[in-house]
């Protein structure tokens, strides 16, 4: 179930301003936090307030997640360290993956350009 506290938790944590987040999510300024956050919440909404906070759209819900044996969920709902390690390793791994693709495009592209070499040589 969506808890608009997270998102204060979440602004409180962060040293935000409530100001910031209305201004970001485009409402008026006279638009209290409350208001903003509360009352009709859809997946709009909740993708400005996540964009902003840097977070999951999971991290405004109070839930745990089903997982299979063996299996470490990315984030259950529950504030105790190991979802934030196991989602940092994500990241580092996928940051490590990336650097590996663009290592290879780099040497797809140099082979190409040798092979445009080389058949510039043959033609003439």
């Amino acid at each position: 179930m969506y808890n608009p506290q997270r998102v204060i938790d979440l602004l409180n944590e962060r040293g935000l301003k409530k100001k910031q987040l209305i201004s970001f999510m485009k409402y008026n300024e006279k638009v209290g936090l409350t208001q903003a956050i509360s009352g009709d919440v859809r997946a709009s909404k909740l993708e400005k307030m996540a964009d902003f906070l840097g977070v999951p759209i999971d991290a405004f819900f109070d839930r745990t997640v089903q997982t299979e044996p063996n299996q470490t969920p990315a984030y259950s709902g529950v504030d105790d360290g190991n979802a934030l390690m196991v989602i940092h390793e994500r990241e580092k791994n996928l940051r490590s993956l990336l650097e590996e693709k663009d290592k290879r495009i780099a040497v797809l592209e140099d082979l190409v350009a040798m092979l445009k070499g080389s058949g510039e040589k043959s033609s003439k």
